[in-house]
């Protein structure tokens, strides 16, 4: 696999998971357990844990998905504006601004750290990173192919 559609593969896997996240939010969910640990300190134990506003509706999320942790969270108008967590191993953290005209996602790719650019239908467009030791900057035409465009 190409190192750049694995970026791309990492994005796709990113979005599905904020989206997964998303329909977790609104999901009834069992009450949590406290364990007191041998110290004597007490552990809250949930699968999901969602902070929530004075209207009660979810700004924040921490849960597992697909046994990876993830924190989510939400705008006002149920919008995923910051998703962190591990996808398929590796740290990413992506940032999405109120209009949905884009977002950021910065993450490990290839060993080096990257950086991924999407546009408003969350289309690749633009991905910068140090690759293989080698830094690149990069444009994805509509037909998901990448032109370096420096060094």
């Amino acid at each position: 696999m190409s190192k750049w559609l694995w970026c791309l593969v990492v994005l796709v896997a990113l979005v599905s998971g904020m989206v997964g996240g998303f329909w977790m939010v609104w999901q009834p969910s069992g009450a949590g357990t406290e364990v007191p640990l041998q110290d004597g300190t007490r552990v809250l134990r949930v699968e999901r844990l969602m902070l929530i506003d004075e209207q009660g509706q979810g700004r924040a999320l921490l849960s597992l998905e697909d046994g990876e942790p993830r924190l989510l969270f939400f705008d006002e108008e149920r919008r995923v504006r910051v998703a962190l967590g591990l996808v398929h191993a590796t740290p990413m953290l992506a940032l999405s601004n109120a209009a949905e005209h884009g977002s950021v996602v910065l993450g490990s790719v290839q060993g080096g750290p990257g950086m991924l650019l999407t546009d408003e239908q969350r289309q690749l467009s633009m991905a910068a990173g140090i690759i293989d030791g080698e830094p690149g900057l990069f444009t994805i035409d509509g037909a998901g192919h990448f032109q370096r465009l420096a060094p």
